[in-house]
């Protein structure tokens, strides 16, 4: 796992977000800081007590409320710090969280985003298949680590007594 920076960060708010399984990919909107706001109140149980995110827990112990102060910057409240939750919470060592449109889902709902799969990571859905598989293919440049593989495929192997 490469460290992640502050640079960093910005960068990947600097990309935009992509629409996926389109052909080729949709763009919607650039990853902005009300996403990042936007995400981190409705999984945090101290600002959305709604939440079932697996995280609600760990957010809701250490932070409360997330504000946007311009584009590329929101502030989060440590209300009870604790070392580990930059590692832990905040990056894709543990259990990081993904970040989310909220132009999407101010366009389609929370029901509509269940099929549309947005992100800025280092791969990109060529095809999904319910119960079947998923072709991925790597971002080339991507703005954190492009990846060592061009392609993969995740395949959904059944249960023998299912």
């Amino acid at each position: 796992m490469l460290p992640l920076r502050a640079a960093d960060l910005l960068a990947a708010l600097r990309q935009p977000l992509m629409s996926i399984p389109a052909s080729p990919p949709q763009i919607i909107a650039p990853l902005t800081a009300r996403d990042v706001a936007w995400t981190v109140n409705e999984i945090n149980g101290a600002t959305n007590p709604d939440s079932i995110h697996d995280n609600v827990g760990d957010f809701g112990g250490s932070y409360g409320e997330t504000t946007v102060i311009d584009d590329l910057t929101a502030v989060t409240v440590i209300t009870n710090f604790d070392a580990r939750a930059p590692k832990f919470l905040w990056s894709g060592f543990w259990q990081g969280i993904a970040i989310s449109s909220k132009a999407v889902f101010d366009k389609l709902g929370s029901d509509g985003m269940i099929d549309v799969f947005i992100g800025s990571g280092p791969f990109e859905v060529v095809e999904w298949v319910d119960d079947s598989h998923i072709n991925l293919k790597a971002v080339q440049n991507h703005w954190y680590k492009t990846p060592d593989v061009a392609t993969a495929r995740i395949i959904e192997v059944p249960e023998e007594s299912a």
